[in-house]
């Protein structure tokens, strides 16, 4: 995996009732469980139509004046300047080859291709003037499935090798969306319908709703195992074993051309349109994600990576990144000193202590070092713990009083006035004094 790209944030929980052992359970997937980066400053543009992730593990945005490749922590930014061959840099799309691996740039009238050292364009529009591209998919034999006001067309070895239409048996010459699914066979969008194409027959399906639904104005479509989704002027609809459901929702005029569809390796849909609001699928309906962060107001393009973040590309903000706050549990094989933890304190420089059976344990840079109490002749049960501003920590347990931890060693704390073996429940600090609260 590339150096950088992997970001990562633990969060832990421990909960006890009754003295009973803590118990953890995983967050929702509903969008204030996710934290939020946003990448605008060494954009050339702040407006991210297109992303992707290559194979080699770099992120891809695509803008108005130019590509940026991303390595987690660099942006490099590849301008028509520098690169002719990206004419005016508007990069509206991008997808890798199946086949070779190059990255394709899709533009409104051309192609561009990147094997990792050059650029090359290639202009579409040479041979059908006006003709305008929509869409792109990557071929299952390499090169590009292009939907265009002229027809759905195969570009490979730099050149057109095949060409459908409305002679062949679509519904229109003038396609609004495409995707080619794992077993090459190549769903359209059309303004009346929705089709599906087999390029080693010719063979085309018309795929209908049934009922009183029907499709208009197709401009997304994707399949996720048994289920189909597609995105029209109506709204959502999805297609499982035979059976549709729609969603409706209203676009409010939004340009249907940059419309998306994501279902992320959680299960969680994204939905939206060019210029339009992001939408996102919870509680059975597809809700504005801007209801909960102003961040996603509109969106061009959302991506998932394979960190399971989440890029969404905006029209003025630049990159939003979307991270979903993961649980992770830690225990005795990951040097834990014992399984049984009654208290956890966070430093002031995020080191994480926790108080166990048999000792303490501390996690510092995604280590995890423990200090056991065998010199005391081992302490059960610590119910609390903190560290103070010199670094020492300070621990309250059920049966042996207060101690202290500090330079490697431990040290029994007599309390004035109270056995040794008053139960510590609770310690903090405030202005350099230390707290406790004890039972006895």
């Amino acid at each position: 995996m590339m150096a950088g790209i992997h970001y990562r944030l633990i969060w832990l929980l421990a909960l006890w009732l009754l003295g009973q052992e803590p118990t953890f359970s995983a967050p929702a997937n509903r969008l204030n469980q996710y934290n939020f980066k946003v990448i605008k400053e060494g954009l050339p543009q702040s407006s991210v139509k297109a992303i992707l992730q290559t194979s080699d593990g770099y992120l891809w945005f695509g803008t108005r004046f130019g590509l940026v490749r991303f390595d987690g922590v660099t942006l490099t930014v590849f301008g028509p300047g520098s690169n002719p061959a990206l004419e005016d840099g508007n990069c509206g799309s991008l997808m890798q080859d199946r086949l070779t691996g190059g990255l394709w740039i899709g533009r409104r009238e051309s192609v561009c291709y990147f094997d990792g050292q050059r650029f090359a364009n290639y202009d579409i529009n040479a041979g059908a003037p006006e003709m305008i591209i929509r869409q792109m998919d990557a071929a299952i034999d390499g090169g590009l499935w292009l939907a265009s006001t002229h027809g759905l067309l195969k570009f490979k070895d730099g050149r057109i090798t095949q060409r459908f239409g409305a002679e062949t048996g679509l519904l229109d010459d003038e396609i609004q969306s495409v995707f080619v699914d794992t077993a090459g066979l190549i769903w359209l969008g059309l303004k009346e319908g929705l089709q599906r194409l087999d390029p080693k027959t010719g063979r085309t399906e018309e795929i209908k709703p049934g009922g009183n639904l029907s499709f208009r104005d197709v401009r997304a479509i994707r399949r996720y195992g048994d289920q189909l989704w597609v995105l029209a002027a109506g709204g959502i609809y999805v297609r499982e074993r035979e059976q549709w459901r729609h969603y409706s929702i209203d676009f409010q005029q939004a340009d249907l051309a940059g419309a998306f569809l994501l279902k992320d390796s959680t299960g969680k849909v994204w939905a939206g349109t060019n210029l339009g609001a992001l939408y996102s699928f919870e509680d059975g309906a597809f809700q504005k994600a801007a209801t909960t962060s102003p961040l996603l107001a509109r969106a061009l393009t959302v991506f998932e990576d394979r960190e399971a973040n989440l890029w969404v590309g905006t029209p003025f903000g630049g990159v939003v990144m979307l991270q979903l706050k993961r649980m992770e549990t830690i225990a005795a094989p990951d040097g834990l000193v014992n399984e049984n933890v009654w208290s956890i304190h966070e430093s002031s420089d995020g080191t994480f202590w926790f108080g166990c059976d048999d000792g303490i344990s501390r996690l510092k840079d995604g280590v995890i070092t423990s200090f056991p109490s065998s010199s005391q002749g081992g302490i059960n049960e610590i119910k609390s713990i903190f560290q103070d501003s010199r670094g020492d920590v300070w621990v309250g347990t059920k049966l042996f009083g207060f101690q202290r931890f500090a330079n490697g060693q431990w040290e029994h704390v007599p309390l004035p006035g109270s056995p040794s073996n008053n139960e510590v429940t609770r310690i903090f600090g405030s202005s350099g004094i230390t707290w406790l609260f004890f039972t006895g």
